[in-house]
């Protein structure tokens, strides 16, 4: 049976890994832009997150409104639909206090 390493085809000779790379790839893969002072990423952050909270709720509302005018199949199956603003507002959550407690981490 193949290993990855297998399936990912021929090494070029010599080079064994990321270290092993030549300059100029291994400063283009880590090079980073210009980026936003830690005050004004933590200000993105959290309008992000009230924006996601403001729109799922919106999106919420205009679902349980329209609920009535679906097809019975289509609103049969809206229940299932239910959490996904929570797993939204959570993730925006948690990206704004990730970028709250730590600016310079590159996740939030």
């Amino acid at each position: 049976m193949n290993s990855p390493a297998d399936l990912a085809g021929p090494r070029p000779s010599g080079l064994t890994g990321p270290r092993d790379w030549p300059g100029d790839i291994r400063i283009a893969m880590t090079a980073t832009t210009r980026s936003l002072p830690a005050r004004a990423r933590v200000w993105l952050g959290w309008t992000l997150a009230v924006a996601t909270v403001v729109l799922c709720g919106a999106g919420s509302n205009f679902g349980k409104l329209a609920s009535p005018y679906l097809p019975a199949r289509e609103g049969a199956t809206q229940h299932y639909f239910t959490l996904t603003p929570i797993v939204a507002i959570a993730f925006g959550v948690v990206g704004a206090l990730i970028v709250w407690r730590r600016p310079r981490n590159r996740i939030g």
